[in-house]
C-alpha cells in the first residue's frame, strides 16, 4: 500500500483509534506498512531512475544517458529525486552538457527542492542569532518545508527542539547543500512565514520556554506531524500526536481524518478507518473525493470488490466528482481482476464528463478485452486515442510489453507513420528489448538456457544495448538452475557495460550464491546492497534469511529478522522463514512466539501463510488455534484451501484422535477429488478440535442440499453431531444415509457406538458393536 519506509509500532496508532472512536477491541502490535505505488514511465525513464537510485555517483548513473534525454524527461526526473541534494548533483549534470537548453520547469523544480530548506534554514538561523524564537506557525513552515524535501529526521529534531524551546544551530548545518545562489528572504517571508500574521518570541522568553514544554495548538501544525511521521514510516510517533490532538481538543479536518483513514487502512486496520470515516460525518466534516480513494485502495487490497463499486458510487452521492486518480484506481482495479461490464460502466461516465482515460490504463484494459475474447474493443482503444509525439507512443510501446500484449505493440509501431510520427532510436530499442527480453523469458522459464544465450548475442551483433530487465532475466535464470559462474558472467558485463545491478538482480545473486551453498558469497553481496541508498529490501534480506535457515544459522538467522522486525519491514515471508528455523530446531516454543506475532501482525493474509502458522500450531499440539485459523480462512477470509491446507488438516485429524479408518477415509475421498470430500475434512477437524459451533455451521451444508452425499460425508456429519451431544440429528443423518441406500461401514459403526454411548443406549452399543466384531 501506501507506506512504505518502516518504522515504530502499530500498536498506539490503533489506541489512538480508539480512544477517539471508541472501540473495545484488543490491540495490536507492529507490521508490514506499504508506501503508495510510484508513477509508472515508459521509455528509457525507469532505467535512469533505477541507475539513480542504486548509484551516489551521479555523474556515473547518469553517464550511460548523455545526449538521450528529452526536456521533459529530465523535468521527470528532477522531480522523482527524494534528496534535494541529490536534486542539484543531478541538474548540474544536466548543465553540463553541450546540447542542454535552459529551462524555466528544471529550475523551478530545483528551487522548490533546494531554495525552501536553504530559505527556511537561513531564517532561523537569522532569528536565532538576533534572539527571536520562532512561535508555532514559523516552526510548522520549517517542518512542512524539510518534510516535503524529504529530510524527516531534521523536521522531527527541529519540532522536538522547539518544543523545549530550544533551537540548535549545529543541526541547521548548510554547509553540505550544493552549491549557494541567490536567496529571497523577502519573498520567503511574504509567502509563508507572515502570511498568517503569526507573532514571534523574543529572548527574554527563552529561559521560561526552556523550562517547560511547548506545545503545538494549530490544526495545520498536527496535520504536518501525522503527515510527516506517516511519510516517514514513524507510525508510533503519527498516532501519538493524533492521540495529542484528540487530548488538547485541537479541531480535526478532512486532512486529519484523511491522513489517519489512511495509516488504519494500511495497517490493515479496516474496521478502524471505517469508523473514523463514520466520526468524520457525524462531526460534521465532509470526506472529500481523497477520502474515498483511499478506501478504494483499502477494499482492493482485501478483495471486496464491492465496496470498492460502492465506494466509487459514494463520490457522486455525496455531491463530488471522481478526479484522475480515482478513474486511474479504479479502472485498474476493475480490469486487473476481469470485470468488463463494471470497467464499461466507468469508462461510459468517463466519456460523458470529457474524461480521458489516462495511457497508464490503457495496457490493463486492453490486456483484459484480450482475456476476455474482445480483441475489437482492446483494438478500438488504441484508436480513440490521438498521439502527440513519438514519445508517448514509445511510453504506450513499453507499456504493452509490460502486459505482455506484444502483438498490440507490434501493431502500434506499425501505424506511427499512418498518424505522421516516425519511430526514433528508443522505439526501436524498446521494441527490439521487449520482443528479446520475452523470448529470452521464455527460454528461461524452460531451462533452455543455451537458446537465450544465443538471443542475447544476436541482440549484441544487432548492436542493440540489452538493459538491466534483459541482464536480470538472463542472471536469474542462471541462479535458479544453480550456475553461479554463468551468472557472475553475465553480472560483470553488465557492470562492464555501464549499468548498475539494482536491488533485483542483486537478490538473484545472492540466491545463486545459496544454490551452491556459498554463504559467505551471500553474504557479502548482502553487504554491499547496505551500501546502497535505502540498504537492502525485504526481498533481498529474505533471501539472505532464508539461505541461514537452510544451514542452521541461528544466530545470523535471527539478526536479519530482528533487523526487519526492528524497522517494519517484516512481512509474510520474513515470518515464515523464521518459523522454519525454530522449527527445524525443535525450538517450538520460539516458533509459535513468532507465528502469534505474524498472526497478531495481520501478514496472515493468504492460503500459503495461514498453511505456515496452522502447521506450526499443529507441530505443537495446539489444534484449538488451527481450528480457529482454519475457520477465519475458510469463512471470514473466504479463501479457498490449496493441498498444502489439507496436509496440515490431516495431521490434526490424526493428533485429535479420530479413528485411522475415518482418516484413511477422508484422505482416500479428497484424494479422488470427490464432491464435498473438502467440507467433509473442514467440518471434521472443527469437530475434533471441539469448534462444535464451526462444526455444525460446517454441517449445515449437507442437510441444505437435496443431492445424495457418499458415506464419507455422512459420517462427517454424524461425527459432528455426536461430538456436540445433538443425538437426534445424528441419527436423522443415519436415517438419511439408509434413504439413500447407503450400508453402514466401519467408520458409520465407530461413529454410532459412541451416539449410542451418550445417549445411554446400552442395547445399541451392543448391537452396533457385535457387528464391528464381525466387520473385522
Amino acid at each position: 500500500m501506501m507506506l512504505q519506509t518502516c518504522g515504530g509500532s502499530s500498536t498506539e496508532l490503533r489506541f489512538a483509534a480508539q480512544a477517539y472512536i471508541g472501540s473495545s477491541s484488543p490491540s495490536l502490535p507492529s507490521k508490514n506498512v506499504n508506501k503508495g505505488k510510484k508513477k509508472k514511465y515508459g521509455g528509457i525513464l525507469p532505467s535512469v531512475l533505477r541507475a539513480l537510485q542504486a548509484e551516489k555517483d551521479v555523474e556515473k548513473a547518469l553517464e550511460l544517458y548523455y545526449g538521450k534525454l528529452s526536456p521533459k524527461e529530465q523535468t521527470v526526473i528532477l522531480k522523482e529525486q527524494s534528496k534535494w541534494d541529490k536534486v542539484v548533483r543531478v541538474f548540474e549534470w544536466f548543465k553540463s552538457q553541450k546540447d542542454y537548453v535552459p529551462n524555466v520547469i528544471h529550475y523551478n523544480v530545483v528551487l522548490r527542492a533546494l531554495g525552501l530548506v536553504k530559505e527556511a534554514l537561513l531564517w532561523i538561523k537569522h532569528m536565532k542569532l538576533r534572539g527571536i524564537f520562532p512561535d508555532e506557525v514559523t516552526m510548522s513552515t520549517v517542518v512542512k518545508v524539510l518534510k516535503d524535501a524529504g529530510e524527516y529526521d531534521r523536521a522531527d529534531r527541529f519540532y522536538k527542539d522547539w518544543c523545549f524551546g530550544k533551537i540548535e544551530l549545529e543541526d541547521l548545518d548548510l554547509d553540505n547543500m550544493g552549491d549557494q545562489q541567490a536567496i529571497s528572504l523577502k519573498q520567503f517571508l511574504l509567502s509563508e512565514l507572515f502570511r498568517t500574521g503569526g507573532r514571534s518570541h523574543s529572548l527574554a522568553d527563552f529561559r521560561h520556554m526552556e523550562s517547560s514544554v511547548r506545545k503545538p495548538h494549530l490544526t495545520a501544525t498536527y496535520n504536518t506531524l501525522i503527515d510527516l511521521y506517516g511519510k516517514a514510516g514513524r507510525l508510533k510517533d503519527a498516532a501519538d500526536v493524533f492521540a495529542g490532538m484528540l487530548k488538547a481538543g485541537v479541531a480535526l479536518d478532512t486532512f486529519t481524518f484523511n491522513t489517519m483513514i489512511f495509516i488504519c487502512g494500511s495497517q490493515g486496520y479496516l474496521s478502524e478507518a471505517e469508523a473514523l470515516l463514520n466520526k468524520m460525518e457525524e462531526r460534521g466534516i465532509r470526506p472529500d473525493t481523497k477520502t474515498y480513494n483511499i478506501f478504494l485502495s483499502i477494499y482492493a487490497d482485501v478483495g471486496n470488490m464491492d465496496a470498492v463499486l460502492q465506494c466509487y458510487r459514494n463520490i457522486r452521492e455525496a455531491g463530488l466528482f471522481p478526479d484522475d486518480v480515482t478513474y486511474r484506481s479504479v479502472l485498474k482495479i476493475l480490469s486487473e481482476r476481469n470485470m468488463v461490464e463494471e470497467v464499461e460502466v466507468v469508462i461510459q461516465e468517463m466519456e460523458k464528463l470529457e474524461k480521458r482515460i489516462d495511457e497508464s490504463s490503457l495496457p490493463l484494459l486492453a490486456k483484459m478485452y484480450v482475456t476476455a475474447g474482445l480483441s475489437e474493443r482492446a483494438k478500438l482503444l488504441g484508436c480513440c486515442e490521438k498521439r502527440k509525439d513519438v514519445l508517448e507512443y514509445n511510453v504506450m510501446i513499453k507499456a504493452y510489453g509490460k502486459v505482455a500484449l506484444y502483438d498490440k505493440a507490434v501493431s502500434l509501431f506499425r501505424g506511427m507513420r499512418n498518424q505522421g510520427t516516425w519511430p526514433d532510436e528508443c522505439t526501436y530499442n524498446s521494441l527490439i528489448q521487449m520482443l528479446a527480453g520475452a523470448v529470452i523469458a521464455s527460454f528461461a522459464k524452460t531451462k533452455r538456457l543455451s537458446d537465450a544465450v544465443d538471443v542475447f548475442q544476436e541482440m549484441l551483433r544487432a548492436d542493440v544495448k540489452p538493459n538491466e530487465f534483459v541482464y536480470g532475466l538472463l542472471i536469474d535464470a542462471f541462479a535458479e538452475d544453480g550456475k553461479l559462474e554463468e551468472a557472475k558472467h553475465y553480472f560483470h558485463v553488465m557492470e562492464d557495460s555501464g549499468i548498475s545491478a539494482n536491488q533485483i538482480i542483486l537478490t538473484s545473486m545472492i540466491k545463486a550464491y545459496g544454490k551452491i551453498g556459498s554463504v559467505e558469497g551471500a553474504k557479502q553481496l548482502y553487504e554491499k546492497m547496505k551500501t546502497l541508498d535505502g540498504g537492502p529490501d525485504v526481498v533481498a534480506s529474505n533471501s539472505m534469511l532464508n539461505i541461514y535457515a537452510e544451514f542452521g544459522m541461528l544466530s545470523e538467522a535471527k539478526a536479519i529478522f530482528d533487523y526487519l522486525r526492528q524497522k517494519d519491514c517484516a512481512d509474510g515471508v520474513t515470518f515464515a522463514t523464521m518459523m522454519y528455523v525454530y522449527k527445524n530446531m525443535g525450538m517450538l516454543d520460539e516458533a509459535i512466539e513468532v507465528a502469534e506475532e505474524m498472526k497478531q501482525s495481520g501478514l496472515v493474509r493468504d492460503c500459503v501463510t495461514y498453511n505456515k502458522v496452522m502447521a506450526c500450531y499443529a507441530t505443537n499440539g495446539q489444534l484449538v488455534e488451527c481450528g480457529e485459523l482454519l475457520h477465519e480462512m475458510v469463512v471470514k477470509k473466504k479463501l479457498s484451501p490449496d493441498g498444502g491446507t489439507f496436509k496440515v488438516l490431516f495431521t490434526v485429524l490424526k493428533k485429535g484422535g479420530i479413528p485411522a479408518e475415518a482418516v484413511r477415509q477422508l484422505q482416500s475421498s479428497f484424494q479422488d477429488g470427490r464432491p464435498f470430500a473438502m467440507q467433509a475434512v473442514i467440518t471434521s477437524v472443527f469437530s475434533v478440535v471441539g469448534l462444535h459451533a464451526y462444526a455444525l455451521e460446517s454441517c449445515g451444508t449437507f442437510r441444505k442440499e437435496d443431492v445424495g452425499f457418499s458415506s464419507f460425508a455422512y459420517n462427517a456429519a454424524i461425527r459432528a453431531y455426536v461430538a456436540y451431544g445433538k443425538i437426534d440429528e445424528a441419527l436423522n443423518m443415519f436415517m438419511k444415509m439408509q434413504d439413500e441406500g447407503l450400508e453402514p461401514d466401519i467408520v458409520t459403526l465407530i461413529n454410532l457406538v459412541n451416539c449410542y454411548g451418550k445417549a445411554g443406549m446400552v442395547e445399541g452399543v451392543k448391537r452396533i458393536h457385535s457387528q464391528l466384531k464381525w466387520s473385522s
